[in-house]
This record gives C-alpha cells, structure tokens and sequence, in this order.
C-alpha cells in the first residue's frame, strides 16, 4: 500500500479548505499525503486509521493533527455496519500565517506544535474540548471570519499537555538533523545506523558527551530512554515495510535491526497491541 499525493484547492474565497463529511458504512480511504496541514475531528462513528506507521481504531470525539507529506487514512471497517461516519476537516498550508509563524512570539508555541504535528498529534475529547467547539464553529463559517477561527483552533490545541505523538520517529516527515543541535545530531545517527548494532557508547561518542550525561540529556530532551526510541525506530521501519513489501516477517525482522525474531515478536505486541503478521493483514 503506497501512499498516492492529494491535490487540496481552497476556495477563492478562503485560504483553507473546511468540510464536514458523512461517510456510508463502509468506506475505504486511500493512502495518501499532501503539502498542506490537515486537522480532523471525528464526530460520529468509529473505524480505522493509519498516521505515518501508527494504526489503531479511532472512535468520536478523536481530534488528529497531521503534518505536512504526512500519509494517512481514516476509514469505516464493516464492523458496526449501519453506523454513519461524519467528520470535520481543515486543510491548510502554514504558509497562510506568512513570517508570524517564524517571527511572532505569539505563535512560538503553534509553531512548536505543527513541528510535532510531523509525526501526528491526537487528542481526546478532555483535553481538546475548547478546540473541539471552534471547529464545529469554522465548519459553519465563511468568508474572513474563517481566519480567526483558525488561529484560535491552533492556540487551543498549543495550550494543551501537547497531544500524542503516533508515528514513529523514523517516519517523521521531517526529522530535524541540524548540525549543531546535538538531539538532532543523535537521531541522524540513529535513523542511519538502526538496521545494525547501536550501543549508548555509540551514540554519546557521536554527539562529542560521556554515556551517563547523554543519557540524561536525552531522555530529558525527548522524555523517552534510548532503547525506548531506538525501538520506536526499528519498529517505524518494519511497519513500512510490513505495509509495502511482500518479505517474510523474519526478513523484516533483521532488516529492520531485531537481532531475534522473538524479541521483535514481543516489542511490536507490547507497542502496537497486536503481531506484525496481523498488522500487515489490517492493511490488506
């Protein structure tokens, strides 16, 4: 299953696009990705979706952000046959806000949440309440009361516990690499070497600090330990590859850096609820 690019057109008279959609029961939504920014919130029904290399069942009330060329699909599942689908989406490119987004301190925290909107955010109903309520309102919106609205959607979602991340690191879109920041300088490592042996030795001699300080300073940085990430990588990879290829789970497995397919076995059950081989079958 490729992901295939959307072509989203705004109105002339808008600079995002805004729907409310009432899907049959089932339906089936492509794989697919676009330049453009997109929130979704499910008001009724439940189904399927991919984010990135995240799969799981979504029901109502679940709010998703989703960052640029970030493939995706939501879709029904002939389970609770009968049940209507319906949903709001905005569609957006963030260069709609100009320099604000770069330059504004008003927007340093919406800048902040669109770049962790690369892998996917979600949020539930309780900590999204408030942002909920303003896109049932742009839903019935037009002309440039629109705009406002926007940005209020966006504040709202910048100013909760920041929502959850779904898809893997090595799938983000745009996994930020710069030179001089030292996380950064340690995730490249890791995405490039993570089909190998990779030792905290390893990493902390790459990013110039002793093993015990990185340590520290990473799990600080990026709240998880590095095992922790480092299987989050391997595990973004296998879900790509389960996905797109035909391999046998066990060449998955090894290409993807598990040195046992047991091991990998149990870390994809403990993270993703389920095995690969009915993983890859979900997807079918």
């Amino acid at each position: 299953m490729r992901a295939q690019l959307e072509k989203i057109i705004p109105p002339s008279d808008s600079s995002c696009v805004v729907d409310t959609l009432v899907l049959p029961t089932p339906f089936d939504g492509l794989l697919h990705y676009h330049p453009e920014i997109e929130i979704i919130l499910i008001l009724e029904g439940h189904g399927e979706r991919l984010v990135g290399d995240d799969y799981a069942l979504f029901g109502p009330h679940e709010l998703a952000v989703m960052g640029e060329n970030l493939p995706h699909f939501w879709r029904g599942i002939k389970k609770g046959e009968g049940t209507v689908r319906k949903l709001i989406l905005i569609q957006f490119s963030p260069e709609i806000f100009g320099e604000s987004l770069e330059k504004a301190p008003e927007f340093s925290k919406i800048k902040i949440m669109l770049q962790r909107a690369q892998r996917g955010l979600l949020f539930n109903q309780k900590n999204s309440a408030a942002a909920q309520k303003k896109i049932v309102e742009i839903s019935t919106t037009k002309g440039w009361k629109r705009y406002p609205l926007l940005v209020e959607i966006l504040g709202l979602l910048s100013d909760t516990d920041g929502g959850k991340t779904l898809s893997s690191p090595k799938f983000s879109a745009q996994t930020s690499t710069h030179s001089g920041d030292r996380i950064g300088r340690a995730i490249k490592f890791i995405t490039d070497n993570f089909s190998g042996t990779i030792t905290l030795g390893d990493v902390s001699k790459e990013v110039s600090m002793s093993p015990s300080a990185f340590c520290r300073y990473f799990h600080k940085t990026t709240g998880k330990h590095l095992t922790k990430f480092i299987n989050d990588v391997r595990l973004g990879h296998a879900c790509q590859l389960l996905r797109e290829t035909h391999l046998q789970i066990k060449d998955i497995c090894f290409q993807s850096g598990f040195g046992t397919l047991s091991s990998f076995n149990k870390v994809f059950r403990d993270v993703k609820g389920m095995t690969p081989g009915k993983f890859r079958k979900a997807l079918r």
